[in-house]
Protein backbone atom coordinates (compact mmCIF):
# COMPACT_ATOMS: atom_id res chain seq x y z
CA UNK A 1 0.00 0.00 0.00
CA UNK A 2 1.38 3.40 -1.00
CA UNK A 3 1.27 5.91 1.84
CA UNK A 4 3.64 8.57 0.48
CA UNK A 5 2.03 11.19 -1.70
CA UNK A 6 2.18 14.62 -3.25
CA UNK A 7 -0.94 16.62 -2.44
CA UNK A 8 -1.80 19.55 -4.65
CA UNK A 9 -4.47 22.19 -5.22
CA UNK A 10 -5.18 23.85 -8.58
CA UNK A 11 -7.50 26.44 -10.01
CA UNK A 12 -9.28 25.61 -13.26
CA UNK A 13 -10.64 28.37 -15.50
CA UNK A 14 -13.58 27.80 -17.85
CA UNK A 15 -12.57 29.17 -21.28
CA UNK A 16 -15.72 28.39 -23.29
CA UNK A 17 -19.32 27.72 -22.27
CA UNK A 18 -19.44 24.52 -20.23
CA UNK A 19 -22.27 22.07 -19.65
CA UNK A 20 -21.52 18.87 -17.74
CA UNK A 21 -24.99 17.39 -17.41
CA UNK A 22 -26.46 15.74 -14.36
CA UNK A 23 -29.28 13.85 -16.09
CA UNK A 24 -31.82 15.95 -14.19
CA UNK A 25 -34.01 18.83 -15.25
CA UNK A 26 -35.26 21.90 -13.43
CA UNK A 27 -39.02 22.00 -13.95
CA UNK A 28 -40.41 25.50 -14.31
CA UNK A 29 -43.73 26.96 -15.35
CA UNK A 30 -42.53 27.57 -18.92
CA UNK A 31 -40.83 24.18 -19.34
CA UNK A 32 -37.83 22.18 -18.23
CA UNK A 33 -34.21 23.34 -18.14
CA UNK A 34 -31.51 20.66 -18.35
CA UNK A 35 -29.37 20.93 -15.23
CA UNK A 36 -25.62 20.79 -14.63
CA UNK A 37 -23.72 18.76 -12.05
CA UNK A 38 -23.97 20.43 -8.65
CA UNK A 39 -22.36 19.98 -5.26
CA UNK A 40 -24.07 19.84 -1.88
CA UNK A 41 -24.17 23.63 -1.74
CA UNK A 42 -26.11 23.76 -5.01
CA UNK A 43 -23.26 25.38 -6.94
CA UNK A 44 -21.93 23.79 -10.14
CA UNK A 45 -19.11 21.27 -9.72
CA UNK A 46 -16.96 19.17 -12.03
CA UNK A 47 -16.94 15.46 -11.33
CA UNK A 48 -13.47 13.99 -10.71
CA UNK A 49 -14.09 11.14 -13.15
CA UNK A 50 -14.96 13.65 -15.87
CA UNK A 51 -11.67 15.53 -15.44
CA UNK A 52 -9.59 12.38 -15.10
CA UNK A 53 -11.17 10.87 -18.19
CA UNK A 54 -10.38 13.99 -20.24
CA UNK A 55 -6.78 13.92 -19.01
CA UNK A 56 -6.46 10.29 -19.96
CA UNK A 57 -7.94 10.88 -23.41
CA UNK A 58 -5.56 13.79 -24.05
CA UNK A 59 -2.49 11.87 -22.89
CA UNK A 60 -1.17 9.84 -25.84
CA UNK A 61 -0.42 6.33 -24.64
CA UNK A 62 -1.84 6.86 -21.14
CA UNK A 63 -0.44 4.36 -18.63
CA UNK A 64 -2.49 2.13 -16.37
CA UNK A 65 -0.06 2.95 -13.55
CA UNK A 66 -1.00 6.63 -13.79
CA UNK A 67 -4.75 6.44 -14.47
CA UNK A 68 -5.70 2.88 -13.59
CA UNK A 69 -7.41 0.34 -15.80
CA UNK A 70 -10.48 -1.87 -15.99
CA UNK A 71 -10.06 -5.52 -16.97
CA UNK A 72 -12.94 -7.49 -18.53
CA UNK A 73 -15.40 -4.76 -17.53
CA UNK A 74 -15.37 -5.84 -13.86
CA UNK A 75 -11.94 -6.01 -12.23
CA UNK A 76 -9.20 -3.43 -12.37
CA UNK A 77 -6.66 -1.34 -10.52
CA UNK A 78 -6.71 2.27 -9.37
CA UNK A 79 -4.02 4.57 -10.73
CA UNK A 80 -1.61 6.66 -8.71
CA UNK A 81 -3.38 9.90 -9.67
CA UNK A 82 -6.41 10.62 -7.46
CA UNK A 83 -8.68 13.65 -7.90
CA UNK A 84 -11.62 15.16 -6.03
CA UNK A 85 -14.59 16.95 -7.58
CA UNK A 86 -13.72 20.54 -8.55
CA UNK A 87 -15.75 23.10 -6.59
CA UNK A 88 -16.82 26.50 -7.91
CA UNK A 89 -14.75 29.34 -6.44
CA UNK A 90 -15.66 32.25 -8.67
CA UNK A 91 -18.63 32.58 -11.04
CA UNK A 92 -18.12 33.51 -14.66
CA UNK A 93 -20.08 35.95 -16.76
CA UNK A 94 -22.88 34.98 -19.13
CA UNK A 95 -21.91 35.08 -22.78
CA UNK A 96 -24.86 33.82 -24.78
CA UNK A 97 -28.20 34.44 -23.17
CA UNK A 98 -30.08 35.20 -19.95
CA UNK A 99 -27.99 35.24 -16.72
CA UNK A 100 -29.59 33.19 -13.97
CA UNK A 101 -28.76 35.85 -11.43
CA UNK A 102 -28.40 33.57 -8.40
CA UNK A 103 -24.66 34.06 -8.07
CA UNK A 104 -23.82 30.50 -9.09
CA UNK A 105 -22.13 31.48 -12.35
CA UNK A 106 -24.58 29.73 -14.66
CA UNK A 107 -26.96 31.08 -17.27
CA UNK A 108 -29.74 29.67 -19.38
CA UNK A 109 -28.73 28.78 -22.91
CA UNK A 110 -31.51 28.29 -25.41
CA UNK A 111 -31.14 25.99 -28.39
CA UNK A 112 -33.05 24.39 -31.21
CA UNK A 113 -32.79 20.69 -31.90
CA UNK A 114 -31.19 19.92 -35.27
CA UNK A 115 -33.04 17.90 -37.87
CA UNK A 116 -30.61 15.03 -38.49
CA UNK A 117 -31.84 14.55 -42.05
CA UNK A 118 -31.21 18.12 -43.17
CA UNK A 119 -28.67 19.50 -40.69
CA UNK A 120 -31.03 22.45 -40.17
CA UNK A 121 -33.24 23.57 -37.29
CA UNK A 122 -36.06 21.16 -36.51
CA UNK A 123 -39.46 22.73 -36.14
CA UNK A 124 -40.99 23.02 -32.65
CA UNK A 125 -37.98 21.38 -30.96
CA UNK A 126 -36.78 24.16 -28.67
CA UNK A 127 -35.00 23.38 -25.41
CA UNK A 128 -32.94 25.12 -22.73
CA UNK A 129 -30.05 24.11 -20.51
CA UNK A 130 -28.10 25.64 -17.67
CA UNK A 131 -24.54 26.43 -18.73
CA UNK A 132 -21.46 27.45 -16.76
CA UNK A 133 -20.29 30.79 -18.08
CA UNK A 134 -16.75 31.42 -19.39
CA UNK A 135 -14.45 32.89 -16.76
CA UNK A 136 -15.73 30.68 -13.95
CA UNK A 137 -12.97 29.37 -11.64
CA UNK A 138 -13.07 25.93 -10.01
CA UNK A 139 -10.80 24.62 -7.24
CA UNK A 140 -9.43 21.10 -7.84
CA UNK A 141 -7.75 19.00 -5.15
CA UNK A 142 -5.66 15.94 -5.96
CA UNK A 143 -2.89 13.66 -4.84
CA UNK A 144 -0.30 11.44 -6.48
CA UNK A 145 0.76 8.28 -4.64
CA UNK A 146 4.32 6.96 -4.70
CA UNK A 147 6.91 5.03 -2.69
CA UNK A 148 9.55 7.32 -1.20
CA UNK A 149 11.94 4.36 -0.75
CA UNK A 150 12.01 3.89 -4.53
CA UNK A 151 11.88 7.43 -5.95
CA UNK A 152 12.30 10.97 -4.67
CA UNK A 153 9.63 13.67 -4.61
CA UNK A 154 11.55 15.57 -7.32
CA UNK A 155 11.34 12.57 -9.64
CA UNK A 156 7.63 12.26 -8.98
CA UNK A 157 7.11 15.99 -9.58
CA UNK A 158 8.42 15.65 -13.11
CA UNK A 159 5.90 12.92 -13.90
CA UNK A 160 3.02 14.77 -12.24
CA UNK A 161 3.93 18.00 -14.04
CA UNK A 162 3.68 16.26 -17.43
CA UNK A 163 0.09 15.29 -16.57
CA UNK A 164 -0.85 18.77 -15.39
CA UNK A 165 0.68 20.18 -18.59
CA UNK A 166 -2.39 18.75 -20.32
CA UNK A 167 -4.51 21.07 -18.15
CA UNK A 168 -2.13 23.94 -18.83
CA UNK A 169 -2.82 23.66 -22.56
CA UNK A 170 -6.55 23.05 -21.98
CA UNK A 171 -9.01 20.16 -22.18
CA UNK A 172 -12.65 19.85 -23.22
CA UNK A 173 -15.30 18.19 -21.09
CA UNK A 174 -19.08 17.86 -21.05
CA UNK A 175 -21.44 18.54 -23.93
CA UNK A 176 -20.61 20.17 -27.27
CA UNK A 177 -16.87 19.51 -27.12
CA UNK A 178 -16.87 19.12 -30.92
CA UNK A 179 -18.58 22.51 -31.10
CA UNK A 180 -15.88 24.47 -29.26
CA UNK A 181 -17.65 24.00 -25.92
CA UNK A 182 -16.49 22.71 -22.56
CA UNK A 183 -13.07 24.38 -22.55
CA UNK A 184 -11.20 24.18 -19.22
CA UNK A 185 -7.58 25.20 -18.57
CA UNK A 186 -5.19 25.40 -15.63
CA UNK A 187 -5.27 28.75 -13.86
CA UNK A 188 -2.53 28.35 -11.25
CA UNK A 189 -0.96 25.91 -8.84
CA UNK A 190 -2.31 27.09 -5.50
CA UNK A 191 -0.72 24.54 -3.19
CA UNK A 192 1.51 21.47 -3.27
CA UNK A 193 3.30 19.49 -0.61
CA UNK A 194 4.96 16.11 -0.20
CA UNK A 195 3.71 13.86 2.60
CA UNK A 196 6.28 11.16 3.36
CA UNK A 197 6.04 8.57 6.09
CA UNK A 198 9.01 8.27 8.45
CA UNK A 199 8.83 5.14 10.68
CA UNK A 200 10.47 7.06 13.53
CA UNK A 201 8.85 10.49 13.21
CA UNK A 202 5.57 9.78 11.47
CA UNK A 203 4.49 11.87 8.50
CA UNK A 204 6.81 14.65 7.31
CA UNK A 205 5.60 17.47 5.06
CA UNK A 206 7.59 19.51 2.53
CA UNK A 207 6.19 22.50 0.61
CA UNK A 208 6.51 22.01 -3.15
CA UNK A 209 4.19 24.67 -4.58
CA UNK A 210 6.86 26.74 -6.32
CA UNK A 211 8.64 23.65 -7.62
CA UNK A 212 5.45 22.18 -9.03
CA UNK A 213 4.36 25.48 -10.61
CA UNK A 214 7.76 25.82 -12.31
CA UNK A 215 7.76 22.20 -13.44
CA UNK A 216 4.28 22.49 -14.94
CA UNK A 217 5.26 25.66 -16.80
CA UNK A 218 8.24 23.97 -18.45
CA UNK A 219 6.85 20.43 -18.84
CA UNK A 220 6.40 18.95 -22.27
CA UNK A 221 2.84 17.77 -22.73
CA UNK A 222 2.47 14.12 -23.79
CA UNK A 223 0.95 14.77 -27.18
CA UNK A 224 -2.14 12.99 -28.35
CA UNK A 225 -2.65 12.06 -31.96
CA UNK A 226 -2.22 15.19 -34.12
CA UNK A 227 -5.01 16.15 -36.49
CA UNK A 228 -4.62 14.78 -39.99
CA UNK A 229 -6.34 17.80 -41.58
CA UNK A 230 -6.88 21.38 -40.50
CA UNK A 231 -8.63 24.34 -42.08
CA UNK A 232 -8.95 27.96 -41.00
CA UNK A 233 -11.95 29.82 -42.42
CA UNK A 234 -13.02 33.46 -42.21
CA UNK A 235 -16.79 33.91 -42.59
CA UNK A 236 -17.94 37.41 -43.60
CA UNK A 237 -21.66 38.13 -43.73
CA UNK A 238 -22.55 39.63 -47.11
CA UNK A 239 -26.21 40.02 -46.09
CA UNK A 240 -27.90 40.73 -42.73
CA UNK A 241 -27.42 37.83 -40.32
CA UNK A 242 -29.15 36.57 -37.20
CA UNK A 243 -29.83 33.45 -35.20
CA UNK A 244 -33.30 33.81 -33.74
CA UNK A 245 -33.56 34.22 -29.98
CA UNK A 246 -36.57 32.15 -28.96
CA UNK A 247 -36.27 33.18 -25.32
CA UNK A 248 -35.41 36.92 -25.21
CA UNK A 249 -35.34 38.87 -21.98
CA UNK A 250 -38.61 40.69 -21.32
CA UNK A 251 -38.38 44.21 -22.69
CA UNK A 252 -34.88 43.66 -24.07
CA UNK A 253 -35.98 43.42 -27.70
CA UNK A 254 -38.56 45.42 -29.62
CA UNK A 255 -38.34 43.29 -32.77
CA UNK A 256 -40.96 40.69 -33.57
CA UNK A 257 -38.10 38.35 -34.50
CA UNK A 258 -35.28 38.96 -32.00
CA UNK A 259 -31.64 38.17 -32.77
CA UNK A 260 -29.60 36.12 -30.34
CA UNK A 261 -26.86 38.32 -28.86
CA UNK A 262 -24.15 37.86 -26.26
CA UNK A 263 -23.52 40.02 -23.21
CA UNK A 264 -21.75 42.68 -25.31
CA UNK A 265 -24.66 42.96 -27.74
CA UNK A 266 -22.84 41.28 -30.61
CA UNK A 267 -24.32 38.56 -32.84
CA UNK A 268 -23.90 34.91 -31.84
CA UNK A 269 -23.00 32.09 -34.22
CA UNK A 270 -23.34 28.59 -32.80
CA UNK A 271 -20.76 25.96 -33.66
CA UNK A 272 -23.58 23.44 -34.11
CA UNK A 273 -25.00 25.67 -36.87
CA UNK A 274 -21.67 25.65 -38.70
CA UNK A 275 -21.25 21.87 -38.42
CA UNK A 276 -24.86 21.29 -39.47
CA UNK A 277 -24.47 23.36 -42.64
CA UNK A 278 -21.11 21.76 -43.44
CA UNK A 279 -22.64 18.32 -43.00
CA UNK A 280 -25.47 19.10 -45.40
CA UNK A 281 -22.97 20.45 -47.95
CA UNK A 282 -20.74 17.38 -47.59
CA UNK A 283 -23.74 15.07 -48.15
CA UNK A 284 -24.63 17.04 -51.29
CA UNK A 285 -21.07 16.69 -52.62
CA UNK A 286 -21.09 12.95 -51.91
CA UNK A 287 -24.38 12.53 -53.80
CA UNK A 288 -23.03 14.51 -56.76
CA UNK A 289 -19.93 12.32 -56.84
CA UNK A 290 -22.12 9.18 -56.84
CA UNK A 291 -24.26 10.45 -59.73
CA UNK A 292 -21.28 11.48 -61.86
CA UNK A 293 -19.40 8.24 -61.30
CA UNK A 294 -22.43 6.02 -61.81
CA UNK A 295 -22.93 7.57 -65.26
CA UNK A 296 -19.39 6.43 -66.11
CA UNK A 297 -19.81 3.00 -64.53
CA UNK A 298 -17.38 3.79 -61.71
CA UNK A 299 -17.88 3.13 -57.97
CA UNK A 300 -18.47 6.21 -55.77
CA UNK A 301 -15.54 7.57 -53.73
CA UNK A 302 -17.42 8.65 -50.62
CA UNK A 303 -20.21 6.07 -50.33
CA UNK A 304 -19.65 2.29 -49.94
CA UNK A 305 -20.28 0.64 -53.31
CA UNK A 306 -22.47 -2.03 -51.71
CA UNK A 307 -24.93 0.56 -50.40
CA UNK A 308 -28.21 0.67 -52.27
CA UNK A 309 -28.38 3.58 -54.70
CA UNK A 310 -31.63 4.72 -53.07
CA UNK A 311 -29.99 4.92 -49.64
CA UNK A 312 -28.84 8.45 -48.79
CA UNK A 313 -25.20 9.41 -48.54
CA UNK A 314 -25.91 10.58 -45.00
CA UNK A 315 -28.12 8.07 -43.20
CA UNK A 316 -27.70 9.77 -39.84
CA UNK A 317 -30.20 7.58 -37.99
CA UNK A 318 -28.65 4.41 -39.49
CA UNK A 319 -32.07 3.36 -40.73
CA UNK A 320 -30.70 1.65 -43.86
CA UNK A 321 -27.02 0.84 -43.65
CA UNK A 322 -26.53 -1.55 -40.70
CA UNK A 323 -29.28 -4.13 -41.20
CA UNK A 324 -31.54 -2.84 -38.45
CA UNK A 325 -28.78 -1.92 -35.99
CA UNK A 326 -29.00 1.68 -34.87
CA UNK A 327 -25.45 2.12 -33.56
CA UNK A 328 -21.91 1.35 -34.69
CA UNK A 329 -20.56 -1.62 -32.75
CA UNK A 330 -17.60 -3.00 -34.73
CA UNK A 331 -14.92 -2.20 -37.25
CA UNK A 332 -17.00 -3.75 -40.02
CA UNK A 333 -19.82 -1.32 -39.15
CA UNK A 334 -17.47 1.64 -39.58
CA UNK A 335 -16.40 0.32 -42.99
CA UNK A 336 -20.07 0.40 -44.08
CA UNK A 337 -20.44 4.09 -43.25
CA UNK A 338 -20.05 6.82 -45.82
CA UNK A 339 -17.35 9.48 -45.54
CA UNK A 340 -20.02 11.97 -44.46
CA UNK A 341 -21.11 9.71 -41.60
CA UNK A 342 -17.55 9.05 -40.43
CA UNK A 343 -16.58 12.72 -40.57
CA UNK A 344 -19.64 14.09 -38.80
CA UNK A 345 -20.69 11.16 -36.63
CA UNK A 346 -23.57 8.72 -36.15
CA UNK A 347 -24.82 6.84 -33.09
CA UNK A 348 -21.92 4.82 -31.70
CA UNK A 349 -19.28 6.72 -33.67
CA UNK A 350 -17.99 10.16 -32.72
CA UNK A 351 -17.38 12.28 -35.80
CA UNK A 352 -13.80 13.03 -36.80
CA UNK A 353 -14.42 16.72 -37.52
CA UNK A 354 -14.19 19.14 -34.60
CA UNK A 355 -14.39 22.91 -34.31
CA UNK A 356 -11.20 23.88 -32.50
CA UNK A 357 -11.99 27.59 -32.47
CA UNK A 358 -14.92 29.88 -33.23
CA UNK A 359 -14.44 33.60 -32.55
CA UNK A 360 -16.26 36.70 -33.70
CA UNK A 361 -13.75 38.95 -35.43
CA UNK A 362 -16.10 41.82 -36.34
CA UNK A 363 -19.32 42.74 -34.58
CA UNK A 364 -20.81 44.78 -37.41
CA UNK A 365 -23.79 47.03 -36.76
CA UNK A 366 -27.33 46.33 -35.65
CA UNK A 367 -30.27 46.98 -37.98
CA UNK A 368 -34.00 46.34 -38.03
CA UNK A 369 -35.65 44.91 -41.12
CA UNK A 370 -39.31 45.57 -41.89
CA UNK A 371 -41.25 42.55 -43.13
CA UNK A 372 -44.77 41.65 -44.04
CA UNK A 373 -46.33 38.27 -43.36
CA UNK A 374 -47.31 36.24 -46.42
CA UNK A 375 -50.56 34.35 -46.84
CA UNK A 376 -49.46 30.75 -47.44
CA UNK A 377 -52.50 29.97 -49.58
CA UNK A 378 -52.51 32.89 -52.00
CA UNK A 379 -48.87 33.98 -51.72
CA UNK A 380 -49.97 37.56 -51.19
CA UNK A 381 -49.23 39.97 -48.35
CA UNK A 382 -51.47 39.81 -45.30
CA UNK A 383 -53.21 43.03 -44.32
CA UNK A 384 -51.92 44.69 -41.09
CA UNK A 385 -49.33 41.96 -40.63
CA UNK A 386 -46.10 43.93 -40.56
CA UNK A 387 -43.28 42.81 -38.29
CA UNK A 388 -39.63 43.66 -37.67
CA UNK A 389 -36.54 41.47 -37.62
CA UNK A 390 -33.37 42.36 -35.72
CA UNK A 391 -30.13 41.50 -37.51
CA UNK A 392 -26.46 42.42 -37.84
CA UNK A 393 -24.66 43.73 -40.92
CA UNK A 394 -20.93 43.41 -41.56
CA UNK A 395 -20.18 40.80 -38.90
CA UNK A 396 -17.51 38.13 -39.39
CA UNK A 397 -16.34 34.99 -37.61
CA UNK A 398 -13.14 32.93 -37.57
CA UNK A 399 -13.65 29.14 -37.60
CA UNK A 400 -10.90 26.55 -37.26
CA UNK A 401 -11.73 22.96 -38.19
CA UNK A 402 -9.66 19.86 -37.46
CA UNK A 403 -10.06 16.25 -38.54
CA UNK A 404 -8.77 13.76 -35.99
CA UNK A 405 -6.88 10.56 -36.77
CA UNK A 406 -9.55 7.95 -37.33
CA UNK A 407 -7.13 5.07 -37.94
CA UNK A 408 -5.74 5.31 -34.42
CA UNK A 409 -9.23 5.54 -32.92
CA UNK A 410 -10.39 2.47 -34.79
CA UNK A 411 -7.40 0.44 -33.68
CA UNK A 412 -7.67 1.48 -30.03
CA UNK A 413 -11.43 1.79 -29.50
CA UNK A 414 -13.14 -0.76 -31.70
CA UNK A 415 -10.71 -3.67 -31.59
CA UNK A 416 -10.09 -5.43 -28.30
CA UNK A 417 -7.67 -7.99 -29.73
CA UNK A 418 -3.96 -8.62 -30.08
CA UNK A 419 -1.41 -6.03 -31.19
CA UNK A 420 -0.99 -7.85 -34.53
CA UNK A 421 -4.73 -7.66 -35.22
CA UNK A 422 -4.82 -4.00 -34.22
CA UNK A 423 -2.07 -3.23 -36.72
CA UNK A 424 -3.91 -5.16 -39.39
CA UNK A 425 -7.14 -3.29 -38.64
CA UNK A 426 -5.35 0.06 -38.73
CA UNK A 427 -3.81 -0.78 -42.11
CA UNK A 428 -7.20 -1.90 -43.36
CA UNK A 429 -8.82 1.39 -42.50
CA UNK A 430 -6.08 3.73 -43.82
CA UNK A 431 -7.38 3.43 -47.37
CA UNK A 432 -10.93 3.85 -46.11
CA UNK A 433 -10.11 7.09 -44.30
CA UNK A 434 -8.24 8.50 -47.27
CA UNK A 435 -11.60 9.06 -48.96
CA UNK A 436 -12.73 10.98 -45.86
CA UNK A 437 -9.79 13.35 -46.22
CA UNK A 438 -10.55 13.81 -49.90
CA UNK A 439 -14.15 14.74 -49.08
CA UNK A 440 -12.92 17.20 -46.45
CA UNK A 441 -10.65 18.83 -49.06
CA UNK A 442 -13.49 19.11 -51.54
CA UNK A 443 -15.79 20.48 -48.85
CA UNK A 444 -13.36 23.27 -47.93
CA UNK A 445 -12.79 24.10 -51.61
CA UNK A 446 -16.54 24.22 -52.25
CA UNK A 447 -17.45 26.49 -49.33
CA UNK A 448 -14.62 28.92 -50.11
CA UNK A 449 -15.88 29.10 -53.70
CA UNK A 450 -19.63 29.25 -53.07
CA UNK A 451 -19.94 30.48 -49.48
CA UNK A 452 -22.35 29.35 -46.75
CA UNK A 453 -25.89 30.20 -45.66
CA UNK A 454 -26.31 30.34 -41.90
CA UNK A 455 -28.92 31.40 -39.41
CA UNK A 456 -32.51 32.59 -39.74
CA UNK A 457 -34.30 33.15 -43.08
CA UNK A 458 -31.43 32.06 -45.32
CA UNK A 459 -34.01 31.15 -47.98
CA UNK A 460 -35.04 34.84 -48.03
CA UNK A 461 -31.48 36.07 -48.54
CA UNK A 462 -30.38 36.54 -44.95
CA UNK A 463 -27.25 34.98 -43.47
CA UNK A 464 -25.22 34.59 -46.66
CA UNK A 465 -21.51 34.41 -45.87
CA UNK A 466 -18.48 34.75 -48.09
CA UNK A 467 -15.79 32.30 -47.00
CA UNK A 468 -12.04 32.68 -47.33
CA UNK A 469 -9.35 30.50 -45.84
CA UNK A 470 -6.99 27.67 -46.45
CA UNK A 471 -6.50 23.99 -45.74
CA UNK A 472 -3.39 22.92 -43.82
Amino acid sequence: MLVDRIEFGLSLVVTTSLMVGSGRADKQADGEIQDVQRGRDGAPCLNAATIKGALRAAWHGASADMFGEIVDGRDGTAGRLRLSAAQLQKPGRGADNVPVGDGSGIYVKAANAIDRRRGAVEGNRFFRRYTVAPGAVFALQGRYLFDATVETPDQVLERLASVLAVLRDGIRIGKNTRHNGGGVALGEVRAARARIYNPDLGFEFTDLREKLAKAVGSAIRPQGAPPVCRASLLLRASTPFLIQDHDPQPGANTESVAALRDSSGGPVLWASSVLGVLRARAAWLAELDRLRRSSRGEPPRFIPSERDEKSPADDLQLACVLDGERAVRSLSDVARLSSVERLFGVPGWRGLIEIARLDRTEEGRTIELSNVAIDRFSGGALDTALFRTGASVGCSFRVELVVRDGAQRLASELTQTSARERRRDAERVIELLQSDRELFDELIADVTKKGLMLGHAAARGLGWFDVTGDRA
